[in-house]
């Protein structure tokens, strides 16, 4: 997710997925609703801990799937 940090000059911080504002529930809904079955991907290409924010992706998601 991204997240714009009050009164920093930078303009978004880029966050583990289920760590920010995104409605993840309304878009699982949505792929549901439309029968979507495919392919998920986990990108994590900022961090200090690439694969524990992807382990931590990976339960996340587990919740809608």
């Amino acid at each position: 997710g991204i997240k714009n940090p009050v009164g920093s000059k930078i303009p978004y911080t880029v966050l583990p997925l289920g760590k920010g504002d995104v409605p993840f529930e309304r878009y699982f809904d949505a792929l549901q609703e439309i029968g979507y079955c495919g392919w998920m991907a986990i990108e994590r290409e900022w961090g200090n801990a690439p694969d524990e924010d992807i382990k931590e992706a990976v339960d996340f998601l587990t919740q809608y799937i």
